[in-house]
């Protein structure tokens, strides 16, 4: 691969360390030549801390992980945490999030932060590098580095600490940013990017501010943004890094959300120099450009995660970007210190370890007397949420013993709704329908008229899947009407985004759009990012049923990437399947085939047999657009079988029109012509429009094949007035080619 170097001098320095480096074999810190050029302490440097740098001695704080595991065996039932823990893609601010809504609304376990006091060297170190006029900013929820500022500063200077937690903090920086400049008078800044429980200084409280569940990675973004700062953090970001080498430590880079996308798109930094934390004695060192690495000296390793993001980074802002794998404490004590204070004594080494409070200990003594049941609905919402169905059945079977055994009824109806949700995934939609009844019982009694909406939404969910749309609108209606009364905007959303979908089988398009855009502005309100991607990707739907396929692509990747981040398989696997259709489309049928295959690598995880029956007919059908019949029957057929097993009146269409393809290819019209016209009786039944207008195309080429013009036309002519009401301009460009090319 050839690399793009920034410049002659670029390429000059390069050459010569990598070939330095391969005759020498050497390790970093024996490399002073390199350093030396990297640290000029006549430069100015901005910090980005993550959470690595609080769990060094002595404060040893737990890692998020550790967290997570000690949250899981206070608030899961004891059998289920090893499997929680294993669950793909589980986030620390899934976790949080669910437990805020189970257990803790005001994220008190937070306050466990409040009770570590002693700063490690690498918070003494940061500390220092604000006394130099160096930008630090922070990630953390931890006060470490304040205190120690307070342990270094006098107490006289304690009022110039200036922690930026809150949005008027921000807002302040940057309107008396030129008076802080030119300032003689020193103020100590510290950015702490996502909030903090209080600010230690003031001690107010600012838990507003945390940044802890996805929710709150969801929220203040621009309009159109998902993966981006919020607006009124970027200036303050921007007046910290500009002009400055940024030295990252604590952090890995895999926080997709914001801290990453800025670093890609914010201009003006210098260099970035990235430390990345390993136990061993060693160093190593890799460069960057937008290309590949440069120079790695652990050229057997696999390119990691983070080598491929440190790469967008060199290649988005045409910098120079090193990474050195070392320990971070030792490699600040032994490089950073001398080059960039001088005098280690200014810096205070205490390393002796701290004994903080056990955190599993703490959590207990905090929240006791947690019923079982409420654990297994914990759990529960966690299998739910990241597409583990059959966890979801062994907790929803559970549940249901345990509030039976211990008489505690009022505590069931959760579980009736995982098994609902589980049969409903299955594709058993009369077994879906029996629990939400059983749910809709017990709520009535209970007077709880949004759980009651909420299971409104789910029966109607079943009927819409059993193509009586009619049933499932009313069904809608009646409990978007129930919550609108409420503050929650969250099921109104859910609720909108179904009702746009029966505006769009129906081919009310533009109707389809107002509904899933004034979803879409909802879920961005309150920062829903699994409810924003769900409507994104309808949207990318409809532009696909209107041929605006590039547009439509968009949607659909953008969706894609939100529910990677978030760990929702089941949304990975329906994206998926998008893409792929958007790809066969384009006819690009090799990208969809490949698309789709991995869609079922998922779904056969899953097992949502109404999904896989899809993804089976779709790879069907590029076998039969790639000439290969016998495999093309073989994948239609499984999804056949499914569809008639599951009673699905547009799934069971779907299948046949596929079936139909076929039966053209082997030249069998007569018994082609046979499946299109049930298909389109289907979808008549079911008022699906496109449907509608696709079977009626594909029974129009098979007349026309059999020798019938008359009927053909008259069954183009017809599937051409659907496309024009669904506003599908390439159908309609290729319907007219079509018509004019068989002179009918």
């Amino acid at each position: 691969m050839t690399c793009k170097w920034h410049s002659p001098k670029h390429y000059i320095f390069f050459l010569f360390l990598t070939l330095y480096i391969m005759v020498n074999e050497i390790p970093l810190n024996e490399n002073p030549i390199t350093l030396d050029r990297l640290f000029n302490s006549q430069e100015k440097f901005a910090f980005l801390a993550g959470a690595g740098i609080s769990m060094e001695s002595p404060t040893n704080l737990p890692s998020a992980r550790q967290i997570v595991k000690c949250l899981f065996e206070c608030f899961a039932p004891q059998e289920e945490v090893s499997t929680l823990l294993e669950l793909p893609n589980l986030r620390y601010e899934q976790v949080v999030e669910n437990l805020q809504r189970s257990f803790d609304p005001e994220l008190k376990f937070m306050d466990y932060f409040d009770l570590i006091k002693k700063p490690n060297p690498i918070h003494d170190f940061l500390a220092s590098m604000i006394l130099r006029r160096e930008s630090v900013i922070t990630t953390n929820f931890d006060y470490l580095i304040e205190y120690a500022l307070l342990n270094i500063l006098p107490k006289k200077k304690y009022h110039q600490i200036k922690p930026v937690i809150i949005k008027d903090d921000y807002y302040s920086y940057i309107k008396n940013l030129k008076s802080i400049r030119k300032s003689n008078l020193q103020s100590y800044f510290l950015v702490k990017l996502h909030g903090s429980n209080k600010n230690i200084l003031t001690k107010k409280p600012t838990k507003s501010s945390l940044v802890t569940t996805i929710s709150a990675l969801g929220r203040n973004r621009e309009a159109g943004q998902t993966f981006a700062i919020e607006p009124f953090k970027k200036p303050v970001l921007q007046s910290l890094l500009a002009n400055r080498t940024l030295i990252v430590l604590g952090y890995s880079g895999r926080d997709d959300f914001d801290i990453g996308p800025t670093l890609k798109e914010l201009l003006g930094i210098k260099k970035i120099f990235w430390i990345d934390h390993w136990a061993k004695k060693e160093s190593k060192i890799e460069f960057f450009d937008g290309d590949r690495i440069i120079t790695q000296l652990s050229s057997s390793a696999p390119t990691s995660d983070l080598d491929i993001f440190l790469s967008q980074i060199a290649k988005n802002q045409q910098i120079e970007v090193v990474k050195v794998k070392t320990n971070t404490g030792r490699f600040i004590n032994q490089e950073l210190l001398p080059r960039l204070v001088g005098d280690k004594s200014r810096v205070k080494m205490d390393v002796k370890s701290t004994q903080n409070p056990d955190f599993l200990d703490w959590l207990k003594s905090n929240f006791p007397k947690i019923s079982l049941a409420r654990k297994y609905i914990f759990a529960g919402s966690l299998f739910k949420e990241l597409g583990d169905f059959t966890a979801l059945l062994r907790i929803a079977e559970k549940g249901i013993e345990i509030t039976e055994k211990h008489d505690q009824k009022s505590k069931i109806a959760p579980f009736y709704d995982f098994m609902a949700l589980y049969y409903h995934r299955q594709g058993n939609y009369q077994k879906a329908h029996e629990y939400c009844e059983k749910e809709l019982e017990l709520e009535e009694k209970e007077g709880n008229s949004e759980n009651k909406a909420v299971i409104l939404n789910n029966l109607a969910g079943n009927f819409l899947n059993l193509g009586n749309l009619q049933k499932g609108l009313e069904l809608y209606e009646q409990a978007i009407k129930i919550h609108k009364n409420s503050n929650n905007l969250e099921p109104v959303a859910i609720i909108l985004n179904n009702i746009a979908i029966i505006h769009t089988i129906q081919g009310d398009l533009e109707g389809a759009l107002i509904k899933n855009e004034e979803a879409l502005k909802i879920n961005e309100t309150i920062g829903n990012l699994a409810g924003k991607a769900k409507c994104l990707s309808d949207i990318g739907w409809i532009y696909h049923m209107q041929g605006k396929l590039i547009e439509a692509m968009e949607k659909h990747k953008i969706a894609l990437r939100i529910e990677e981040e978030i760990g929702d398989l089941w949304g990975i696997s329906s994206r998926l399947v998008d893409i792929g259709n958007v790809y066969k489309s384009q006819k690009n049928f090799e990208q969809a085939l490949f698309t789709f295959n991995k869609a079922l690598v998922h779904q056969e995880k899953i097992q949502d047999l109404s999904s896989l029956a899809s993804i089976y007919n779709n790879i069907g059908s590029i076998h039969i657009a790639q000439g290969d019949l016998e495999k093309a029957q073989d994948y239609i057929q499984k999804s056949y079988d499914i569809r008639v097993q599951l009673g699905e009146s547009r799934g069971k269409a779907t299948v046949l029109l596929s079936l139909g393809d076929i039966l053209v290819k082997q030249q069998n019209y007569n018994k082609a012509k046979t499946h299109f016209q049930e298909a389109n009786e289907l979808y008549e039944k079911i008022q699906d429009l496109n449907g509608l207008a696709t079977s009626l195309y594909k029974l129009g080429i098979a007349e026309f094949l059999s020798g019938d013009n008359q009927k053909a036309k008259s069954c183009i002519d017809n599937s051409l007035k659907y496309f024009k009401k669904l506003g599908n301009e390439q159908e309609i460009t290729q319907i007219k080619k079509v018509l004019d090319q068989l002179k009918l």
